[in-house]
């Protein structure tokens, strides 16, 4: 078996095939929750898994976990505090074998989720974060790093403080 995830801004499955936008990014901005602790933009997480001729039509379990990069856990929201599952899913998938291909050809099926903005919550910017996924004994990460939000700038003397529009 082999895991190939991709990470993108949004994307719909399209048969065999998924539609992705601005696959690929590496960072990402964190944003904070009015609930306390941070949460991601819009993501979506394919998942490419391919299998060889005899794991074909198969029951496969895949584990999909988010973690940082000190290995602590993400979690869904509301997050730790407020009984938030760890951010970790496990799904079965079968990789059926490809239509009208000889015997012997290996078969790829995708898996894709789609988290919208406060899905997730992380504990703050300043690290990386991996999603892992596992399936049997292959295992596959795919990272990027998470920076805090730009500050509002500051206009006038240290002793006026005043954010635009005051």
């Amino acid at each position: 078996m082999k895991i190939r995830p991709v990470l993108a801004d949004t994307g719909r499955p399209a048969g065999s095939a998924v539609h992705l936008l601005n696959a690929g990014w590496t960072a990402t901005m964190a944003l904070p929750l009015p609930i306390g602790g941070w949460t991601l933009p819009d993501q979506a997480l394919t998942v490419f898994v391919d299998a060889p001729w005899d794991q074909l039509n198969k029951l496969h379990m895949l584990v999909i976990e988010l973690i940082d990069d000190e290995g602590k856990p993400a979690y869904f929201t509301p997050g730790p505090s407020n009984d938030g599952p760890e951010a970790r899913i496990q799904h079965q998938v079968v990789v059926p074998p490809v239509p009208g291909a000889p015997n012997g050809t290996p078969g790829t099926t995708t898996v894709f989720l789609d988290m919208p903005m406060g899905t997730l919550w992380i504990a703050g910017p300043g690290h990386r974060y991996i999603w892992r996924i596992t399936t049997g004994d292959v295992s596959e990460e795919i990272g990027f790093w998470v920076q805090a939000p730009p500050q509002s700038p500051v206009i006038g003397t240290p002793g006026s403080m005043q954010t635009p529009g005051q």
